[in-house]
């Protein structure tokens, strides 16, 4: 019996990790607020787009423009959204956003990251995807 119970601890169970890129500016639709921070029926793009991995991601990054973590603070607050998720300040492009999103889970997370271990990315304004996509 010890045995199996020793080789069950051994097994790595998936873990599941997405990056929502939110740093984006919103200059093709013409409007100073990014359009990731506009009201969608109820609440912000974001916060859809969050509540979209909720129960399916183990942990949820947003790499933020740094300028906008006080509005998204703000946001959060105004809205009373509890969703856990960490924020990483973005870089200039999407690409360094998405880079320092990984870099934030090899530095902050390299313990849950293995074999097994699945990692998303996924744009802050695209809210609709559904749990049978992701």
């Amino acid at each position: 019996m010890k045995k199996i119970h020793a080789f069950l601890l051994s097994i790595s169970m998936p873990y599941n990790i997405v990056i929502i890129a939110a740093g984006g500016q919103g200059n093709r639709i013409g409007s100073t607020l990014p359009k990731q921070y506009h009201v969608l029926v109820d609440k912000p793009v974001l916060m859809h787009t969050i509540s979209a991995f909720h129960g399916i991601a183990n942990k949820i990054i947003v790499v933020i423009h740094e300028q906008m973590i006080p509005q998204w603070q703000s946001l959060c607050k105004e809205y009373d959204f509890k969703i856990k998720h960490e924020i990483v300040v973005g870089g200039k492009t999407r690409f360094e956003s998405i880079q320092k999103g990984l870099r934030h889970i090899q530095d902050i997370h390299s313990d849950l990251v293995d074999e097994n271990t699945a990692i998303a990315v996924h744009d802050a304004a695209r809210p609709l995807i559904t749990p049978q996509l992701i």
